[in-house]
Parts: structure tokens; C-alpha cells; sequence
């Protein structure tokens, strides 16, 4: 089931993603197929939630915005819902598809950060039961490189 969106052009997006990704749970290797088919070189990979600021930094190099997927979950752990994130300059805009608290939800990838983020959602958009999260993060970064990071508060 799917939360109803005011915003039309999110949920086109949305759809769009569901014939590439199906509905159902996602896997990274997938999000980075489709993310770098879109998203070309700006979208740097998905990648679990202790990624280096390092290995972010190298890999967007000379890009002044960049997309990519973390999973809140470490690199020895299952993985268990993704996030969008958006780099542009230092800061990182982040979005959780369930509106949670970052601060509790990947402490360790804000201290990797600096705490240079913003949380760039107020809402939850995913039901508490689906598992369409990875769809939902690259909808995000779609929706942002085509209208703007200060709109993707409006999903």
C-alpha cells in the first residue's frame, strides 16, 4: 500500500522507479544501477551507514552536488531502511521516508559528517509495514536534482 501524495511529481517519479526496482524490498547493487542510470557520475553509490567521510569526499570530488544512499545499518550488520542523502559544498541534506530523528537513527554518520546536515523532511511518506524504502530514497534524489534540495521538504 501506498501513503497518498499531494505531491504529483513525486509520485510520478515514485512509479517511474517501481518498473525499474519492482515494489518490494531493494538491495544496493540495485539503487546504484538505477541511480547511476539516472543520476550519471553525481550519484556516488548506496553505501551503509558507516561509510567514510573520506571515501564521500574522494568519490565527489569536483561534483558541486552529489546523491547517494546510506542504509542505517554498518557494513556487518543486514541492513535494514535506506536514506537519501544529498552533499552539496560540505553540508548533507538527509532523508528518512519514516521523518525520524537523525540524531538516534545514524549517530555515527553525523559525527562522520561533522554534524554538517540538515534533515530535509517533516513527514513520514512510507507506511510503518512496506519495505519500498530504497524507491523511496532514489525517488528523493530524482525529485531533488530536477526541482531543487529546498523542495524536497514538499514530499
Amino acid at each position: 500500500l501506498l501513503k497518498p501524495h499531494k505531491n504529483k511529481e513525486y509520485t510520478k517519479i515514485l512509479n517511474m522507479l517501481y518498473k525499474y526496482l519492482g515494489r518490494e524490498l531493494t538491495y544496493d547493487k540495485d539503487l546504484t544501477k538505477v541511480g547511476k542510470a539516472f543520476l550519471k557520475n553525481q550519484y556516488l553509490g548506496t553505501f551503509s551507514s558507516d561509510v567514510t567521510l573520506a571515501k564521500i569526499n574522494k568519490l565527489s570530488k569536483g561534483l558541486p552536488t552529489t546523491y547517494f544512499i546510506i542504509n542505517v545499518d554498518g557494513k556487518h550488520e543486514p541492513g535494514s531502511h535506506w536514506l537519501s542523502v544529498v552533499k552539496k559544498g560540505d553540508m548533507f541534506y538527509i532523508y528518512d521516508s519514516f521523518a525520524r530523528k537523525l540524531k538516534s537513527l545514524i549517530p555515527n554518520f553525523l559525527k562522520t559528517v561533522k554534524h554538517k546536515y540538515k534533515n530535509t523532511n517533516g513527514k513520514s511518506d512510507q507506511y510503518d509495514h512496506s519495505e519500498n524504502c530504497g524507491q523511496r530514497s532514489l525517488a528523493v534524489l530524482l525529485y531533488g536534482a530536477k526541482y531543487g534540495i529546498s523542495r524536497i521538504k514538499d514530499i
